[in-house]
């Protein structure tokens, strides 16, 4: 969801190089190892986060389908996606934004 291209134009990376993820949920994300447009994501705590961090609000994850819901303050949108497994690859199925 962080890559999607509907939400990355929402991203913005002069304010901050590093995109911070706050998860508000109980579900282990582990570390997160990749990048955004080149620009690496870091996880913070939820106490950490600011409006510049993405914060992940709901996720559940089924063998074959998860749900996540993601909420970005600083340019006041959330997201609701929804993602498949299929050839043990997974896929975007949903995805809303909306901005507040």
């Amino acid at each position: 969801a962080l890559t999607e291209p509907r939400f990355v134009k929402y991203l913005n990376f002069d304010a901050a190089p590093v995109l911070r993820v706050a998860n508000r949920t109980s579900l282990d994300f582990g570390t997160l190892d990749f990048s955004v447009q080149g620009h690496p994501v870091e996880a913070i705590s939820p106490q950490a986060a600011d409006p510049r961090a993405v914060e992940i609000t709901r996720a559940e994850v089924g063998p074959d389908s998860a749900n996540l819901a993601l909420r970005y303050r600083q340019q006041g949108i959330r997201v609701q996606a929804t993602f498949a497994k299929r050839s043990a690859q997974w896929t975007v199925d949903q995805f809303n934004l909306v901005e507040n």
